[in-house]
């Protein structure tokens, strides 16, 4: 006798052995997913629970499950607050000609095939079991009560037989899917067979004594998407850390703040130089004096940008100061103030202006090899340097 874990009552809904208790059991009448005939819940101690037909009665299993199938999808897409499919399509940036990222990179969420994930609630909000559009019948049929011209899409299960070519050629969007057993209608929708679905390497055979074989995975049920739009123009853009001096002398640095097609290219209109750091190398980093600001601000100083600061002098660890501070007169015992040279690196930059400080030194010398020690904390980093032209100046 065939048994089976799922059964549905008489108002429709699709009730799993798991479900079902001594003191609800009597609560509903259960009926087949695949011949609709009455069933029972047999609830065992020592074999697993089960539903089975009342009479003993010929039923197809191969009904039963997608039967089940579809209203699986039909409730999902009614009770969850996201129903997202996902599928392959070619993704091309409207800058990519003159975008020096991709020159130089090549990448491929820039351009090329790609997966594009989509909430499918977002346009549409209706949903019908055997709904007939253009006169087809989908397994399960999304559709818009808002958008009436949204064109539909079907949800179609195929469990023996796949879909007819007149309905794969009608021009409707459809996405078929191949299953086996209930894991495969439950698992993500994402698309795994066409044309631009990425090819997998072939296993490696491994050795055996008498020969060579091979341990093949079994081939998931596909899924399959037709008549989808397979081209998109991205409008978001990737965003890179930033860094910027300006002709009176003002500087900043911002996280995610430069567009990624103007890298290497004048972004902000009073600035003379700026730097574009690619995938923050800076964050986390234990040694704070190599953030991004500092990045920033030792590749402008090596450009022969009009800035000084006294970190980045070649004196800088042997400097004095001469700074007023407190002392004690030990002979009055009272706290006096006194001008005394103090060592530069001792003294905290809110007590002093290093840039200012630095502008009026005529002993000020640049650091080159401290700057290019900063610049090689980001070595596997991609740095995009703009310079304001001498002509300008």
């Amino acid at each position: 006798m065939i048994t089976y874990p799922n059964a549905v009552d008489e108002n429709g809904n699709v009730h799993n052995i798991g479900e079902i208790t001594q003191e609800n059991r009597a609560e509903h009448k259960y009926y087949c997913l695949g011949c609709d005939k009455e069933m029972v819940p047999v609830l065992c101690k020592d074999k697993t629970d089960h539903f089975r037909h009342k009479v003993n009665d010929l039923c197809n299993p191969e009904t039963y499950l997608h039967n089940l199938a579809k209203k699986y999808l039909a409730k999902q897409f009614e009770s969850q607050p996201k129903f997202e499919v996902s599928y392959y399509a070619t993704n091309e940036c409207p800058h990519k000609d003159s975008c020096q990222l991709f020159k130089q990179f090549q990448w491929k969420e820039c351009s090329g095939t790609t997966l594009h994930t989509f909430d499918l609630k977002e346009k549409y909000d209706t949903c019908q079991i055997e709904g007939v559009y253009d006169g087809y019948r989908a397994d399960v049929l999304l559709t818009s009560s808002k958008n009436p011209e949204l064109p539909p899409i079907f949800l179609e299960v195929s469990v023996s037989h796949d879909c007819t070519p007149e309905k794969l050629e009608s021009g409707n969007r459809i996405i078929e899917m191949k299953i086996r057993s209930e894991a495969d209608f439950k698992r993500p929708i994402v698309e795994n067979k066409g044309p631009m679905v990425p090819v997998k390497e072939e296993p490696k055979p491994q050795y055996s004594y008498y020969r060579y074989y091979y341990h093949p995975e079994p081939e998931p049920s596909f899924i399959m998407f037709h008549h989808f739009d397979r081209e998109f123009h991205r409008d978001d853009l990737k965003k890179l850390d930033f860094f910027a001096l300006f002709e009176d002398g003002k500087m900043g640095s911002e996280e995610q703040f430069l567009p990624c097609k103007e890298a290497g290219q004048k972004y902000l209109k009073a600035s003379i130089f700026e730097l574009g750091l690619l995938q923050g190398g800076h964050r986390g980093r234990i040694d704070k004096r190599y953030d991004l600001f500092n990045l920033g601000y030792s590749q402008a100083l090596l450009h022969n940008q009009p800035t000084r600061h006294c970190y980045y002098c070649v004196h800088y660890p042997r400097c004095t100061v001469p700074m007023e501070v407190e002392q004690i007169n030990r002979r009055t015992g009272q706290k006096e103030k006194v001008v005394q040279r103090v060592y530069n690196h001792r003294i905290k930059s809110d007590q002093v202006d290093k840039f200012q400080l630095a502008g009026k030194c005529n002993n000020w010398r640049l650091n080159e090899p401290l700057c290019n020690q900063v610049k090689s904390y980001y070595q596997d980093k991609h740095i995009f340097i703009w310079e304001k032209p001498k002509e300008e100046e």
